[in-house]
């Protein structure tokens, strides 16, 4: 039973965010590791990995600043994508391109986390781990190669959006430029995905944008 053998190590880590969806715990990392147990369940019960080679596991609040050409990636041969930024040491946990060969292993996270001992996940003088760093060293062990892209995304809210880590600022200044009602949630997405697309010269306008977003969201 994971109470017995994994909860009363959790407690060091009630701030870092890997198991936050627990009581007590803060963040969204466990929530973000069942949605992965979850969507491999679905996959595995369906055929839908018959039906297509690529797979774009991402969030519903992505705004895209340029188009993603995500068919450009090579992936297979254990390739998974993720955008540049938002690391913390790790890889992020908000966006992965990877193919129907590769995608169970990029999704097997808390099960092998739940079935070792806690000790292979996160050493006893190991006080720095995230879900970031949780999420590559999952992705090496499953022998899968980590690759990354220029960003063209970030994540932004709404005024009435919750948060379980960081409220986007609703001021004038952090607004999404046309967008009246939407906000940047973390600014340093914001700074690199405009810096790659302006460079670019792919930046979308402001219809386009949204079409995008909501285009490009699973």
């Amino acid at each position: 039973d994971w109470r017995v053998t994994h909860l009363p190590k959790m407690k060091r880590f009630e701030s870092t965010g890997i198991f936050g969806g627990m009581k007590g715990f803060k963040g969204s990392g466990i929530i973000i590791f069942m949605i992965r147990w979850f969507l491999s369940r679905r996959l595995q019960e369906s055929n839908v990995l018959q039906k297509y080679d690529t797979f774009v596991i991402t969030r519903a609040d992505h705004y895209y600043l340029c188009p993603h050409q995500f068919t450009d990636f090579k992936v297979g041969n254990g390739n998974v994508w993720t955008p540049r930024g938002e690391e913390y040491g790790g890889v992020t946990d908000r966006h992965v391109v990877v193919s129907k060969t590769d995608i169970l292993k990029s999704l097997d996270v808390l099960p092998s986390f739940l079935s070792k001992p806690f000790e292979d996940t996160i050493p006893l003088d190991n006080n720095d781990m995230n879900p970031e760093r949780i999420l590559k060293q999952s992705w090496i062990r499953n022998g899968l190669k980590l690759k990354n892209f220029p960003r063209v995304m970030a994540t932004c809210a709404t005024k009435t959006d919750t948060t379980r880590w960081n409220l986007a600022k609703q001021t004038k200044d952090n607004m999404v430029e046309g967008k009246p009602t939407l906000f940047k949630k973390y600014n340093k997405e914001w700074i690199l995905a405009k810096r790659v697309c302006t460079r670019r010269g792919e930046m979308l306008g402001k219809n386009e944008t949204k079409i995008a977003s909501t285009y490009f969201s699973m």
